[in-house]
């Protein structure tokens, strides 16, 4: 028996009880196509066999049941087919296609056991902890910032900035290379985070769902902007 979980609530409990013709893959895209606004990384799967949970670190991505799932289709018909990639394969599409200076953000939902070894192996492995800047988890603790750079000290840390009022604190934190401001920056706030020597990620309200503010933010100095509409920022800024 599969439960498939999100922010801890079943939302399948009983799929032997499926009809027929209907497969674990067809109700897994139902719930998701219902749940159209949250993404499938936010998802938790937990594994029953024989009526028995088997434990966080007993199951992985490479089984075969996960990596038959088609985690596209719930998205949209245009990404049907994708699946849930390893961290080993999202590290090297990371490697063949990146071309920005800053070509990956890798935000944290978990610390498991010899997560943080495995993830700086593998960006040292690709030459790309200059390229990566990690958040979530990372952003939300100086504990977890500081456990990131005794595992590398090359890996890139971003803190947190919500409001103008927190910005001095990102700023002297002694972990981070990077600020993930989640409002709209102005000049004399950007030119503040650079001569600290640290760079802006700018997300949250005002900017990654909107044009004009994403526009405003590069335009004030931002060094990466997290966007829900990437392709219309880029032709905009004329790139």
């Amino acid at each position: 028996m599969w439960i498939l979980y999100k922010d801890n609530k079943i939302l399948i409990d009983k799929l032997d009880e499926k009809s027929p013709e209907e497969g674990l893959e067809d109700i897994v895209n139902r719930v998701l196509q219902s749940a159209r606004n949250n993404y499938f990384y936010r998802l938790k799967l937990f594994v029953y066999y024989n009526g028995k949970k088997i434990p966080k670190q007993g199951y992985n991505v490479n089984s075969p049941e996960l990596k038959d799932l088609d985690a596209g289709s719930w998205w949209s018909s245009e990404f049907k087919g994708e699946r849930i990639p390893t961290l080993e394969e999202t590290l090297d599409t990371v490697k063949e296609h990146g071309t920005a200076e800053t070509t990956l953000i890798l935000e944290m939902k978990t610390l498991d056991t010899g997560s943080i070894r495995k993830i700086c192996s593998g960006l040292s492995q690709r030459s790309l902890l200059s390229k990566t800047v990690g958040i979530g988890l990372i952003h939300q603790s100086v504990d977890v910032r500081r456990r990131f750079y005794e595992g590398d000290s090359d890996f890139q840390c971003a803190t947190v900035a919500n409001s103008a009022d927190e910005l001095s604190l990102a700023i002297s934190d002694p972990y981070s290379s990077w600020i993930y401001t989640r409002y709209p920056m102005n000049l004399n706030e950007v030119q503040a985070v650079h001569d600290s020597g640290k760079k802006i990620i700018a997300s949250g309200p005002g900017v990654m769902d909107d044009i004009e503010g994403m526009v405003a933010s590069a335009c004030a100095g931002a060094d990466t902007i997290m966007s829900y509409y990437p392709n219309a920022l880029a032709q905009r800024l004329g790139n």
